[in-house]
C-alpha cells in the first residue's frame, strides 16, 4: 500500500473525490489479484483505472517563476521564497515531475547568455535538492535569450526576461 496510501492520505483533503476513487480502485485491484481466472474483474484494466485516479489524487500542477538580477545567478530572498513554495507544493511526492527552463535578457552575447541561463537553472535545481526535493524527475533546459517573456531588441536589459520557469506536473 506504501506510496499509494501516502499519496491518498496526503491529498485527500485537497482532492477528496479523486482520492476516494483512487482508494476504491486500489481496493478493487487488490480484490482482482485474488479472483479466480475468468472472474468478472480484470486486473490490468483496474490497474490502469487506479493509476489514473491516483494521478488525479496526487496531481500537482502549476507554474512558478524565479527572477534574477542583471548578470546574476544567485537567489534573492524573493527567489528563495518561490523555491520554498515549490518545495511545499511537491512535499509528500516521492518523485515529482519538475521542468526547469532558464532564460536571460538580450544584454550580452548569445553565447554568454546561454551559459548564464544554465547557471540559473543549476542554481534553482541545487536549491530544490538542498531542500529535500528528489531531483530524479527534474528536467533542465537553458534557452539563453532565445525565448523572452517580453520581446525586446538586442542588448536590452529587461528584468522579466531574466528568469527560470518552473513547471510542475504529474
Amino acid at each position: 500500500f506504501g506510496s499509494v496510501g501516502s499519496t491518498i492520505a496526503a491529498n485527500a483533503a485537497a482532492r477528496p473525490a479523486a482520492c476516494a476513487e483512487a482508494q476504491a480502485m486500489w481496493d478493487h485491484w487488490l480484490e482482482a489479484q485474488y479472483q479466480a481466472p475468468g472472474g468478472c474483474l480484470y486486473a490490468d484494466e483496474i490497474k490502469a483505472k487506479m493509476d489514473a485516479a491516483l494521478a488525479a489524487c496526487g496531481a500537482v500542477a502549476g507554474d512558478y517563476i524565479v527572477y534574477f538580477g542583471f548578470d546574476r545567478s544567485d537567489l534573492s530572498s524573493a527567489a528563495q521564497g518561490v523555491v520554498a513554495d515549490v518545495v511545499a507544493a511537491v512535499s509528500g511526492i516521492a518523485a515529482p515531475a519538475i521542468s526547469l527552463v532558464g532564460h536571460t535578457d538580450t544584454s550580452g552575447s548569445a553565447t554568454y547568455n546561454q551559459g548564464l541561463s544554465q547557471r540559473r537553472v543549476n542554481r534553482v535545481a541545487n536549491a530544490l535538492g538542498s531542500s529535500g526535493v528528489n531531483l530524479g524527475n527534474v528536467t533542465r533546459a537553458a534557452r539563453g535569450e532565445s525565448q523572452n517573456a517580453i520581446a525586446t531588441g538586442d542588448n536590452v536589459r529587461e528584468p522579466r526576461n531574466r528568469r527560470v520557469t518552473i513547471e510542475l506536473g504529474n
